[in-house]
């Protein structure tokens, strides 16, 4: 999937889990999507010399979207393990 290129470039330990939410959440998927749309902008503006400062601002975004699906991520890793948790308790 392109969009998740950037992602996995920044979680390369999580590929499998990434892959696996994007298939079964739509929400998530769309929240990758984002963040590819916020990687791509902030190539544009790394490119465009004299507009430092929004490439600053989509660099900041993509930060905030990565941390966003990083907490999505270990949600759905927590609610994976909650039944065999409760079976063992």
């Amino acid at each position: 999937m392109q969009i998740l290129s950037g992602l996995l470039e920044r979680f390369p330990a999580r590929e499998l889990e990434i892959r696996r939410l994007c298939i079964r959440d739509a929400e998530f998927r769309s929240v990758c999507e984002d963040h590819e749309v916020a990687l791509k902008a902030l190539q544009h503006w790394e490119s465009v010399a004299q507009d430092a400062v929004r490439a600053d601002e989509y660099r900041q975004l993509a930060g905030e979207i990565a941390d966003e699906i990083a907490v999505r991520l270990d949600a759905a890793s927590a609610s994976v393990g909650a039944p065999e948790r409760a079976k063992s308790g």
